[in-house]
């Protein structure tokens, strides 16, 4: 699949969640509700880190400084991991995402095509 991630939420310390993705329960379940978000670049920093753009136009608009979004490589139930939104573009609809691939989920995501 040449798809990024489910991006399921923004931290809780807003108490921000998007669109669609906070369930009556009140709770964001992973897996359920996300959305595939593509990938619109993708550059490798040094030997283990990587910037990405990812078209996110929800996220975009209402980020925070400090805020982060929970990713999930595959809809499967798979593991998920708190990136921070390093940069934004509301015009364009993107987040930039910077990560070091060091686990096995992150160096998933570091294999994960333009596309």
């Amino acid at each position: 699949m040449q798809t990024f991630a489910d991006i399921v939420t923004f931290t809780p310390v807003s108490g921000m969640f998007l669109p669609n993705t906070k369930p009556s329960s009140g709770k964001a379940l992973p897996g359920r509700n996300a959305r595939v978000n593509r990938i619109i670049q993708k550059k490798k920093l040094s030997a283990d880190v990587y910037e990405m753009v990812v078209e996110a136009p929800l996220i975009a608009r209402a980020r925070k400084a400090g805020q982060f979004v929970i990713v999930q490589i595959d809809t499967d139930w798979g593991e998920r991991i708190p990136l921070t939104i390093a940069d934004a573009d509301d015009a364009a609809g993107t987040i930039t995402l910077v990560f070091q691939a060091v686990g096995a989920t992150t160096h998933k995501l570091a294999e994960k095509r333009i596309g």
